[in-house]
């Protein structure tokens, strides 16, 4: 059961754009600061506030199809 969850996760994190999925896997799971998070991708901080957001719904949405 625990590999069948953990597959369905990667299978909906591959289905979120990039854009979306890099900030949301750098915050969530890699522990990355707002601010880090900006500076490593070359963006503002809304900008990676958005796209987490954006990217936390994508997920949340395929994921619990």
């Amino acid at each position: 059961a625990y590999l069948d969850e953990r597959e369905a996760i990667w299978m909906a994190l591959d289905c979120i754009p990039p854009h979306y999925c890099v900030p949301l896997l750098l915050h969530s799971y890699a522990g990355y600061k707002l601010k880090t998070s900006a500076a490593a991708l070359d963006c503002n901080i809304n900008t990676i506030k958005t796209r987490i957001h954006r990217g936390r719904a994508q997920f949340r949405q395929i994921y619990l199809a």
